[in-house]
């Protein structure tokens, strides 16, 4: 299996940890509670994958450009030239403003810049999903794992070109099974637990 690396093996074992890299055309799931540490180990991955030339997409949910490259920076992370060479693409999932013709998850899977890249993150999926009116009214059903498989077959399309997609998600967040789905699919699945 082909492998994207992670990078930055001379600063930590991230790489190593991960046999190497991340699965070429797989679905990554990073879960974890709020301040569990999902966002910054996918900062970690983005940085060390354009740091070895891997084209990279993030959709933020949580912070903006100007909040991203920040945040990158205090983690020591040099990421505008990344950024102004196009080997990262950052998108702000705007999603206070008004209501748009297409769903988050709509607006997600649509053709755009960020399917161009080798590495798509999504930090964090229940900021889009949360915010889907047809989610919630699945989910509020009982039916959220029956979204999620659709969100299945879609990120599966966008894996069979080689694609990877990394996928952070507050579970606590959602209700009950609905992320099951999700985490049967996923090929890297990492459940982030921080004692207290």
């Amino acid at each position: 299996m082909n492998h994207y690396p992670l990078g930055m093996s001379e600063t930590d074992r991230i790489e190593q940890s991960f046999g190497g890299g991340l699965p070429t055309g797989s679905i990554c799931l990073l879960e974890g509670d709020h301040s569990a540490g999902k966002s910054t180990l996918i900062q970690r991955m983005l940085r060390g994958m354009s740091g070895e030339g891997i084209r990279t997409a993030i959709v933020s949910t949580t912070m903006n450009a100007h909040e991203f490259v920040e945040q990158m920076h205090s983690l020591s992370y040099d990421i505008v030239d990344d950024l102004l060479s196009d080997r990262v693409l950052f998108l702000s999932a705007d999603l206070s403003g008004p209501e748009a013709d297409r769903t988050p998850l709509e607006s997600l899977f649509a053709a755009g810049p960020h399917w161009d890249a080798s590495v798509v993150f999504v930090d964090s999926l229940e900021g889009l999903l949360l915010r889907d009116p047809v989610f919630t009214t699945a989910s509020e059903r009982g039916d959220g794992d029956q979204i999620l498989r659709k969100v299945v077959s879609e990120l599966r399309a966008h894996t069979r070109d080689g694609t990877t997609v990394v996928l952070g998600v507050n579970d606590r967040l959602l209700s009950g099974g609905c992320l099951y789905p999700l985490r049967n699919a996923a090929s890297v699945y990492l459940d982030i637990q921080v004692d207290r």
